[in-house]
């Protein structure tokens, strides 16, 4: 007579190592005098804000893949130049449906890029 074994334990199910970290983000690039960047509808609008107070011009990058919402007009009334602009076409600018977003007056000129 063969004695028998004792039964095998069930498998275990497999271990996988943990997921790698996300790769870090590219830095951002070097700003021109004067550019600022923005992710979102406030920063965007204090900075046009600041350059109408300071009366100087402003070139706003905004970040890669930002979608801000505008929930009102941006408005200048100031002799000066404001430029928006990213640095890849995932950024967007969204007018949720409406038209007439931008209220330009007293010599102010927008750039949009």
């Amino acid at each position: 007579v063969v004695p028998s074994l004792p039964p095998l334990p069930p498998p275990s199910p497999p271990v996988f190592p943990p997921m790698p970290r996300p790769p870090p983000l590219p830095p951002r690039p070097p700003l021109l005098p004067g550019t600022v960047f923005a992710a979102a509808e406030a920063e965007l609008r204090n900075h046009i804000d600041e350059a109408i107070a300071e009366k100087r011009s402003v070139s706003v990058l905004l970040e890669p893949g930002a979608h801000i919402k505008l929930s009102r007009l941006l408005e200048c009334d100031s002799n000066i130049k404001v430029i928006i602009f990213s640095s890849d076409e995932r950024a967007t600018l969204d007018g949720q449906g409406k038209s007439g977003l931008f209220r330009l007056r007293g010599g102010c000129s927008l750039t949009l890029r």
